[in-house]
């Protein structure tokens, strides 16, 4: 079963930077080790519905084909013929591991539970077990129970926006920084909201329920503020129809705002199929710019390593489909990342957050001067720390938090990540891009968030040489989709 990502990169930071991090959360192999127990299945609440003006538009749209239906809204709770029915009586087609207390997902366990007791479970939309046959008949089954009520907790559908015309909070300085960088930028890494609601991860955002992809797409509307991003897309392989759907829309709509990035990631085993990703790609020929973000500290990803016969199959797609690759990578990786780049030299890798690595000079010089295919994105580490080297963008608990924090360290984080960043990006103009990582929840995609990160980086980048510029605004980040 595949996951999103972006929602426990906090979780792991500590991990990926050797510094900083939370507790590790095994989510995603959770997940994993319910399918391999027996067919139990890791339910979340979803509301998957799309409003039909969104589904034509997606359906019409040059190059769209998808394999798998699309996933509708969530099925209504099945009530039993009987509440005093045993599970003895009834037959689970297989679904169910012996025990319900190996589902290590409280909601999972709890359906498993409810079933075998005769209580009404409330299911999600069968599609959900594609790969789970059993679970996916019993729910067939299940749902067309005569007498079925509607679901209460499932969150209503959001409605479609009827215009697509875009409307963005001025940007009004709050401080009163020089130089300042007055050009337009280009955001080299964005997260998009998720396709539907993590239980344990409530505050990551769900497009379409949280916020629309309409007011995701707005944010790139002013060419002369922040023009356009990189936007990385968890795809689950449960929504990969509406998830391509939603990305073919927003290319249709607000062509040019975004710059798609795929990725896929599959269960149970090895998390990269190349095969699967070559057929998403051939289907979809030409809505995606690059793959990534491959953040390689997370679990999904603990037993793949950059040198990996699949991962290298994974370069070659990309060498075929003309992406950009976009990585997070770890210690010990370097090696095996300096020689893809090597043996693959048409293929444009884009790194971040290895600054606290042992290798970290590699990544940000060694290799910049070695391979010309080499760059690298100054993020999410531009906006500081909290007092645990957390990323304040991530670390902060709500909108306001980090708008009082911010404004408060404003002035010495700034002096500190020119003195970090300033000489590098100037020894290497042509390889680093400037980027936010945002989109670990709902306020990330706040305007007014958004014009306060640009003020700041438009005060950092005006520290910068003016030959520099531009350069790490947006032209470098322009410069790598020439030609795709």
């Amino acid at each position: 079963m595949n996951q999103p990502i972006r929602q426990i990169r906090q979780a792991h930071r500590k991990q990926a930077q050797g510094e900083r991090g939370f507790a590790p959360l095994i989510l995603i192999i959770i997940g994993a080790i319910v399918v391999a127990v027996g067919g139990g299945f890791f339910y979340y609440q979803q509301s998957t519905d799309i409003n039909k003006e969104y589904t034509d538009a997606a359906s019409s749209a040059p190059g769209t084909q998808v394999n798998d239906k699309p996933i509708p809204g969530t099925q209504p709770i099945s009530k039993p013929s009987s509440a005093k029915t045993s599970s003895a009586e009834r037959n689970d087609l297989g679904c169910w591991p012996s025990s319900c207390s190996v589902i290590p997902d409280a909601q999972g366990k709890k359906s498993c539970e409810d079933w075998k007791a005769g209580r009404p479970v409330q299911w999600p939309s069968c599609s959900y077990f594609s790969n789970q046959l059993a679970c996916q008949q019993l729910c067939i089954a299940e749902t067309k129970t005569p007498g079925s009520v509607p679901p209460t907790s499932v969150p209503p559908t959001t409605t479609a926006p009827v215009s697509t015309a875009c409307s963005l909070v001025p940007l009004t300085r709050q401080f009163k920084d020089a130089p300042y960088y007055t050009g337009p930028l280009f955001d080299g890494h964005f997260h998009m909201p998720q396709f539907f609601k993590i239980a344990d991860h409530p505050e990551a955002p769900v497009i379409d329920q949280d916020i629309s992809r309409k007011d995701v797409a707005c944010l790139f509307s002013d060419k002369s503020r922040v023009k356009g991003a990189f936007a990385f897309y968890g795809i689950p392989e449960h929504l990969k129809s509406t998830a391509l759907g939603i990305a073919q829309n927003i290319e249709k709509l607000y062509p040019g705002s975004l710059t798609h990035f795929l990725e896929f990631v599959v269960f149970p085993g090895y998390s990269v199929d190349p095969v699967k990703i070559k057929g998403i790609l051939d289907s979809n020929k030409g809505l995606f710019k690059g793959y990534g973000e491959l953040s390689m500290y997370l679990p999904h990803y603990s037993g793949v390593k950059p040198g990996d016969t699949a991962m290298r199959e994974l370069y070659g797609v990309a060498d075929t489909h003309n992406l950009i690759v976009m990585m997070h990578p770890i210690e010990g990786q370097h090696q095996a990342i300096e020689e893809a780049m090597r043996d693959y030299p048409n293929v444009q890798f884009l790194f971040h957050a290895a600054e606290r690595l042992s290798s970290a000079n590699m990544f940000l010089d060694t290799f910049m001067g070695k391979y010309p295919n080499a760059h690298y994105s100054v993020d999410i580490m531009l906006f500081g720390d909290d007092s645990n080297g957390r990323p304040l963008l991530d670390a902060a608990k709500s909108k306001q938090d980090f708008i009082t924090k911010f404004k408060q360290s404003w002035q010495s984080t700034l002096s500190s990540t020119v003195a970090t960043w300033k000489s590098r990006i100037e020894k290497h103009p042509d390889q680093y891009l400037w980027g936010t990582d945002r989109g670990a929840s709902l306020w990330n995609y706040d305007q007014e968030i958004m014009a306060l990160l640009e003020e700041y980086s438009r005060a950092f980048i005006g520290q910068l040489d003016p030959a520099v510029q531009e350069k790490y605004a947006y032209k470098n980040a322009e410069s790598l989709l020439q030609n795709r």
